[in-house]
């Protein structure tokens, strides 16, 4: 299982700021965590993280400034 959160300024493609990645095995009928992958991407310094960003991912500005940025 993948998943990106992302930024959305207006006007301008959403910026990808986190990637995480959950290895399932299923075992028993059930499926089990064998392991997880996360990190954050620094965005743009001309896009902000909104009040309702950090509401909704719980990914704040501080959280991002000392993250590396996205390789392009």
């Amino acid at each position: 299982m993948i998943d990106f959160e992302g930024l959305t300024p207006i006007g301008r493609p959403a910026e990808p700021i986190e990637v995480a990645a959950l290895a399932l095995r299923p075992r028993d009928g059930r499926l089990v965590e064998t392991g997880r992958f996360e990190d954050l991407m620094r965005p743009p310094a001309d896009v902000p993280v909104t009040v309702r960003d950090v509401q909704l991912k719980g990914i704040t500005q501080r959280m991002l400034t000392s993250a590396a940025p996205l390789l392009r």
